[in-house]
């Protein structure tokens, strides 16, 4: 026989075998392009901070003036009648007097309303419509807020003025900060205003219809009168 001629079975086995590490070789690309697709884990998806990026570029809104009335019960001397000529009192000298004054019983409390005539203590600022957006700031809500305590001393005292508070306020309602921007004069009624507004919760700001964060300046104030203007 020729040995350069080769017999069929030998060419058989000779392409069988071709074949097969063909497969092999083909088999392991497969395998190895699987496995690099199922061990290679999905890039998490992006982190949007939709509130945080808006309170930065949200202006600071105004609410309207929340008025804090002294009820009329409080202060009757004050409205109603002149000051009272008060006898002299005379004693021993050398002993004083320890004997303690009456004092008026507190009745009523103080009326929250919000005054839709007054003028804003700063400048409003420019409406977000204009620049294509919707934005509603936060809203004050008289009935579910307790309204501040006119504090007895500065009503026996006559002291009267308005406190503006800047409070931030968060998507749900509620004040993740509250500062004293103005004083009214008096610590008694700063503090007072302080006190109160701590504990309420507002309606959020809505940008586009979706709640976000935003900033509110509340201004209180704080009036004598026998008969409240609302």
């Amino acid at each position: 026989m020729n040995p350069l001629v080769r017999s069929p079975s030998v060419i058989a086995r000779s392409l069988v075998a071709s074949l097969g590490f063909h497969g092999l070789v083909l088999a392991s690309i497969v395998l190895g392009g699987l496995t690099l697709f199922y061990l290679k884990p999905n890039p998490p998806p992006p982190t949007i901070y939709l509130e945080s990026r808006l309170e930065v570029n949200l202006p600071v809104a105004e609410a309207l003036v929340v008025e804090v009335v002294a009820p009329a019960e409080l202060i009757p001397d004050l409205l109603d009648s002149p000051p009272e000529a008060q006898p002299v009192k005379t004693q021993s000298p050398g002993i004083p007097d320890f004997r303690p004054q009456p004092v008026k019983p507190t009745k009523g409390a103080a009326v929250l309303a919000v005054d839709e005539t007054a003028k804003p203590l700063v400048a409003r600022p420019a409406p977000l419509q204009a620049q294509g957006f919707t934005f509603t700031p936060p809203q004050v809500n008289p009935k579910g807020c307790s309204p501040p305590r006119y504090p007895g001393q500065a009503v026996r005292r006559g002291w009267e003025g308005t406190v503006l508070v800047r409070v931030k306020v968060n998507a749900l309602g509620f004040l993740d900060e509250v500062v004293l921007e103005k004083k009214s004069g008096y610590a008694i009624l700063d503090k007072e205003a302080l006190a109160a507004i701590s504990d309420w919760k507002l309606e959020p700001a809505y940008w586009d219809g979706h709640p976000v964060g935003a900033y509110l300046l509340i201004p209180v104030r704080f009036r004598l009168s026998s008969q409240p203007n609302f």
